[in-house]
């Protein structure tokens, strides 16, 4: 399993795995559910995270949403689900409250993780969406992308 392949790579380093949330920690089905209260954790990846957590590896957490309102009930989902996530390992951005020049916004993860992740010897970045894997890959060297789908046995 891939997530083993991380552990063994971590040994002896200090390492973050970054989760993207929507589509990868929770199921987002949004005919369905419009309240973040009521999404359902995506119990493989919810047991990876617990697995790398209980090997030392540091877990966060990078995602986007439309305002501060929602960035708030995705913390608080975060507090619920995943308590070992810290504060500062959890980010997520208010695409309609920031704007940043020249950023796109599938390089805004990018943009974000990149002051935060040079203490560490090795980084992940586990997403659902091709291009922000794409634009990490290009703005981040450093950073290994993971498809979630890779984590499906």
């Amino acid at each position: 399993m891939i997530y083993n392949d991380i552990i063994e790579n971590c040994k002896n380093k200090k390492a973050i795995v970054y989760f993207d949330f929507d589509g990868v920690l929770v199921d987002v089905n949004y005919l369905k559910v419009r309240n973040y209260d009521e999404y359902r954790p995506i119990k493989t990846t919810m047991t990876i995270a617990n697995k790398l957590n209980a090997a030392g590896i540091t877990i966060g957490i990078i995602s986007v949403c439309s305002d501060s309102i929602k960035r708030q009930k995705k913390l608080d989902w975060l507090a619920k689900h995943m308590p070992y996530v810290k504060e500062g390992n959890a980010i997520i951005i208010p695409t309609k409250e920031i704007i940043i020049p020249n950023i796109g916004k599938h390089q805004l993860k990018a943009y974000y993780i990149k002051d935060k992740i040079t203490d560490y010897g090795a980084v992940y970045f586990i997403e659902d969406t091709l291009q922000n894997l794409k634009d990490m890959s290009k703005e981040l060297p450093s950073v290994i992308g993971i498809h979630v789908s890779s984590l499906i046995e």
